[in-house]
């Protein structure tokens, strides 16, 4: 959860150069559209803030459980290396 969050968290606030990448292509493509700015960008960003929100919510809730492949792990579906033959079929 932890690695989720940094890269979806890193969206919301980009520190990343690509916003600069993306202005500067606006920019030439389309030189009379100046209303573009990096704030713009990130307050309509929507994805990373519902993927986010969603998680941070759902995580503490205990609700993910009921979004199939979202809940965290529990011991029968993951185990040490070192007990794999305890749980071998």
């Amino acid at each position: 959860m932890s690695d989720a969050m940094g890269v979806l968290g890193s969206q919301l606030v980009p520190w990343h150069c690509y916003m600069g990448f993306f202005l500067g292509i606006s920019a030439s493509v389309y030189p009379l559209a100046t209303a573009l700015s990096v704030g713009q960008i990130i307050t309509h960003n929507y994805m990373a803030w519902i993927a986010v929100g969603s998680m941070l919510v759902l995580t503490f809730t205990g609700w993910d459980r009921f979004i199939p492949l979202f809940k965290l792990p529990a011991e029968p579906q993951v185990y040490l290396k070192s007990e794999a033959a305890k749980y071998e079929k």
